[in-house]
């Protein structure tokens, strides 16, 4: 961020009294608030006396489902639309839901339905993300990228570089510089990457591709050209009339553009935020922008989550930010409890263990993927079930078959063979996929539907005897020793990246001196970085506070690091009753 706002304009051909400005600090029912505000518009349910509490006046049922932009950061909140109004949010042409999605959803949906980028495109793209691209774009350059390792957490790897500098550029200084904005990514990378960005434009283009910059510079400058209408799209039977955006203090300068230039074409305009709570300042997001907006301010002023405790030490974090609004809050009224510790692994397990067999739900939230991994390997070996806040398909512990076991319900199979539980048949069925005598054909040169259907006729023939309690000697001796079944040349070949570690996980639970604790068997314990749990809210918090470097050597001017702060503070105020606050060997001095 500079401290000139890189925008063209605040200015809204929209009355004032049509826009509407929702503040939301943590737990305030932000999300919930937009829904119900949807359902009124749309006329699912009359929530009138609800909007007269904050002094709004909205028509109820004026408007239909189709007719509403619902732009957001957070799947879900579309869930949660979902799941409230039985209205899909699909990006099929022609539907209601078409247009709630992500910024970048919408911008794609934009290009596609006005004519200005031939919707077959999405053939060139086929399975493969934009990320997807990217890392087979770095593989035939030499450069190394994980995707799921953005910002600063994965500073050495340069085709990360490459992607986070081109992002940020492009986000904040499109708007004001054009295409002269890479020129601000040149200034984040050493010399010897400067040859790659044109040469990743050239390969889009010989793919037929675009990637996520792409998708919002084409409509951002088709909203300013006028080719692209959103009241007019000719692929599109649908006029939208209403913009409801959430997380608008996640909104980049180039995104920001883009919702003005689409703002101007509606009858009623609706964001909702909480400056406080910028979480992707790495890609251009600036707090900033959603105070400039103008229209009329509803702030939410009671938390339904925080307790006295821990909203005071979550203020301490914050009120060290700059470019902040004051919000005054009230907190619950029980008192809540805060831990300051070193981080010691046993130390954490036996307060981890408590917590769960008081029955309390538990977030565990670390700064990068990487740790994320580490540490869900030692509560693994441990004996902790866990899931995750996010679905990350990259990952290693999704890997395998979600029709016959991913690697995680091998590692929860295993566990429970350990433990000397009783295995169901889901779990016979995971340990056989992954035995020394279901065939994966791994040297032989075939295709990859050729190489299921092979598997597939193992194992439904498998499965079918399994059902009907036939157990022959093979499947016995998966039964009673599910290890010494293992073939874990298949579980390297998993992920080229996260293999070993799986094999090296499997090889540790194998051993006979592991210890597992005493975990109840419905205990709700989720690990995840702090970015995941954004939304999201728990009985006791466990925060990990260790970056991936001396915060020095990373964070190096004063914007970087109010948005370390803002990321803590996202992190401290997903708890309703407790935080533990467990600092590493580079923590980040947060209070």
């Amino acid at each position: 961020m500079s401290e000139a706002l890189p925008v063209t304009s605040f200015e809204f051909s929209l009355p004032r009294e049509r826009i509407i400005k929702l503040y939301g600090a943590p737990g305030t029912g932000k999300t919930t608030a937009l829904v119900r505000i949807i359902e009124h518009l749309i006329g699912f349910q009359d929530h009138t006396e609800f909007l007269e509490n904050y002094g709004l006046s909205l028509p109820f049922g004026q408007y239909g489902a189709e007719d509403v932009i619902f732009m957001t950061f957070q799947t879900s909140a579309l869930k949660e639309f979902e799941a409230r109004t039985g209205i899909k949010v699909k990006d099929r042409p022609n539907k209601p839901g078409r247009y709630y999605s992500t910024v970048h959803g919408i911008a794609f949906r934009l290009l596609i339905d006005s004519g200005a980028v031939d919707g077959l495109i999405t053939q060139n793209f086929g399975s493969l993300s934009p990320e997807d691209w990217f890392r087979h774009f770095c593989r035939q350059n030499g450069l190394r990228f994980e995707s799921s390792e953005m910002g600063y957490s994965n500073v050495f790897n340069e085709g990360n570089q490459l992607w986070n500098a081109l992002t940020w550029a492009y986000n904040v200084y499109y708007p004001t510089k054009g295409p002269k904005a890479r020129y601000e990514a040149l200034k984040r990378l050493a010399p010897k990457l400067w040859k790659f960005p044109p040469l990743w434009e050239e390969y889009k283009k010989g793919k037929g591709i675009l990637d996520y910059n792409d998708m919002l510079i084409r409509a951002y400058e088709g909203l300013k050209s006028g080719e692209i209408d959103p009241r007019n799209l000719p692929g599109h039977k649908y006029s939208p009339k209403v913009l409801i955006v959430d997380e608008f203090q996640d909104l980049s300068p180039l995104q920001f553009e883009i919702f003005r230039l689409l703002a101007n074409h509606m009858d009623l305009v609706i964001i909702a935020g909480d400056d406080d709570q910028t979480i992707f300042s790495y890609q251009g997001a600036d707090p900033r922008l959603m105070n400039y907006v103008p229209g009329l301010e509803v702030v939410l002023r009671k938390s339904h989550r925080l307790p006295i405790v821990v909203q005071a030490k979550a203020l301490t974090v914050i009120s060290k930010t700059r470019h902040r609004k004051e919000k005054t809050v009230a907190p619950r009224t029980d008192l809540g409890d805060f831990k300051y510790k070193l981080f010691w692994f046993p130390d954490f397990l036996n307060d981890l263990v408590r917590e769960a067999q008081e029955g309390h739900s538990i977030f565990i939230l670390v700064r990068t993927n990487r740790q994320v991994l580490k540490l869900g390997k030692e509560l693994i070996l441990a004996g902790v079930h866990f899931e995750h806040l996010k679905v990350d398909y990259r990952s290693i512990w999704e890997a395998g078959s979600k029709e016959w076991g991913t690697f995680r319900d091998l590692v929860q199979a295993l566990l429970k063979a350990k433990k000397g539980e009783e295995l169901e048949v889901a779990d016979l069925v995971t340990i056989l996929y992954y035995s020394e005598l279901i065939d994966w054909h791994l040297g032989e040169r075939i295709s990859e539907k050729e190489r299921y259907k092979k598997i597939a006729e193992q194992m439904e023939k498998t499965i079918e005897a399994i059902e009907k309690g036939l157990m022959p000697f093979d499947i016995l001796k998966v039964k009673e020793n599910p290890f010494s079944v293992l073939d874990l040349e298949k579980i390297e070949s998993l992920s080229p990246r996260h293999g070993k570690i799986a094999v090296e996980l499997i090889k540790e639970l194998m051993k006979e001196k592991s210890q597992v604790v005493s975990i109840p068997k419905d205990a709700r314990i989720y690990l995840d970085t702090l970015h995941a749990s954004k939304g999201r809210e728990a009985d006791v918090v466990f925060l990990i506070n260790d970056l991936p470097r001396k915060w020095s050597s990373i964070l190096k001017t004063r914007e970087e690091l109010d948005a370390e702060r803002r990321v803590w503070y996202v992190g401290l105020t997903r708890a309703r009753k407790k935080v533990y606050l467990l600092n590493g060997k580079h923590p980040f001095p947060i209070l």
